[in-house]
């Protein structure tokens, strides 16, 4: 399991897309914590967005959430030293996997001023292209979770049945939320989740990656915490956790 939590894209970024509809600025659009808001461009066939940090970024980890790209389009991530991409130090196509998310993990960390997202779409039948969250940063790489975990998918649906057995429904959004346990921490990794819970609290929505390997069996989840990180102590400075989350829209 792995949490992205760190977002190097903040609102100290100057971002900078080749196009962009006014009416769905990308600045809106990733700095909102809702999945639900979209930047969109005016073009489909050589699309792009930089970014710039007056401190630099420093990165192994690239994840884009809710899109409207389509199979055939090609998105690659970039960065460099410099606004110059002719050359860039950086260029790697992202793989894309189920729900539309794309995902890259570097072998190190990418040093750099300058990171460009580029997007060469042809094929797509709309006339722009949109996208609500892009992740640039590090994680967390979490011990092994109990091989039993369960995934349930809740739901906020409301039904309601009279005394005749007529029922009305109200049918709402559904989403996972599950507790998962870690039965061995180490005092490390300890301190790396409670940085974390420092960060995010339970107000922040962070990208976990349940099964890594795996991200065709279960994408990406946009989640928050549902309760504060309570560790138990075993021996020698070896912890267990309950780690509880909740899908987030």
């Amino acid at each position: 399991m792995k949490i992205l939590y760190d977002n190097q894209i903040t609102t100290t970024t100057t971002i900078t897309p080749s196009s962009e509809d006014s009416n769905f600025p990308f600045e809106t659009a990733l700095f909102d914590k809702r999945l639900t808001r979209f930047g969109r461009t005016l073009g489909i066939i050589s699309e792009n967005i930089v970014f710039y940090n007056s401190d630099g970024f420093a990165f192994d980890e690239v994840l884009i959430a809710n899109n409207n790209f389509t199979d055939s389009a090609t998105v690659t991530i970039q960065a460099n030293a410099s606004d110059s991409w002719g050359a860039p130090s950086v260029s790697q196509v992202l793989t894309k996997y189920n729900n539309d998310y794309y995902y890259y993990t570097f072998d190190s960390v990418q040093e750099y001023d300058y990171v460009r997202l580029l997007i060469a779409d042809s094929t797509n039948t709309d006339d722009y292209l949109k996208l609500t969250k892009i992740y640039i940063g590090d994680s967390i790489t979490m011990p092994g979770i109990n091989p039993s975990v369960d995934l349930p998918i809740t739901t906020n649906s409301k039904v309601y049945e009279n005394e005749t057995g007529q029922i009305y429904t109200d049918k709402r959004t559904q989403m996972y939320g599950a507790t998962v346990k870690f039965p061995i921490i180490t005092e490390t990794q300890r301190q790396s989740i409670k940085t974390m819970f420092t960060r995010v609290d339970i107000t922040e929505p962070f990208f976990l990656l349940i099964w890594e390997d795996d991200l065709d069996v279960e994408p990406p989840l946009y989640a928050r915490l549902t309760n504060e990180p309570a560790f138990k102590k075993l021996d020698n400075l070896l912890w267990t956790l309950d780690f509880s989350f909740r899908e987030c829209k």
